[in-house]
Formats: C-alpha cells, sequence, structure tokens
C-alpha cells in the first residue's frame, strides 16, 4: 500500500513539479524536518541526473556538460537557505 501511494505521489510530484512535502507538512511532521529531506532528496537526484552528462561530455562533440560553478553555488544557496 505504501509502495503504491509513494510510486503514485511521485508520478503526479514529477508531473507536476510538486514533492511528498506538503504531504509530510499536512500530516504534521515539523517543516525543519520535512526541508532537510527534501533537499538531500533534491541534492541526490540532481547528482544522479548530471552524472551521464559528466560521463558523456568528453566523448560527445559539442557543448553538453554542466556548468559547475553555477551549479554549486546554487546548491550552497539551497542548502544555507
Amino acid at each position: 500500500m505504501i509502495g503504491a501511494l509513494a510510486g503514485s505521489v511521485g508520478t503526479v510530484g514529477g508531473l507536476y513539479g510538486i514533492g511528498v512535502g506538503p504531504i509530510l507538512v499536512g500530516r504534521g511532521m515539523p517543516v525543519a524536518k520535512v526541508a532537510r529531506a527534501v533537499l538531500a532528496a533534491t541534492f541526490a537526484t540532481s547528482l544522479v541526473g548530471a552524472a551521464p552528462y559528466a560521463l558523456l561530455a568528453p566523448t560527445t562533440p559539442g557543448s553538453i556538460s554542466h556548468d559547475w560553478a553555477l551549479g554549486i553555488c546554487r546548491e550552497a544557496g539551497g542548502l544555507i537557505g
């Protein structure tokens, strides 16, 4: 049951750009705890999404690599916030 709920929330959240954070806060979890978990999940997802581009960049013609300085600054800002 929980797996199906998590899968459906993930699918809908991915489609509409929302996550499980509002649901957890709505069920009474402290915002500080939810925010940390959501930031960690976003960071992990970003790393997994960036990895293929980083691996393919040296062997692919044209520029497909990330602007690492910008990405690191944005993540640092998110963590600080």
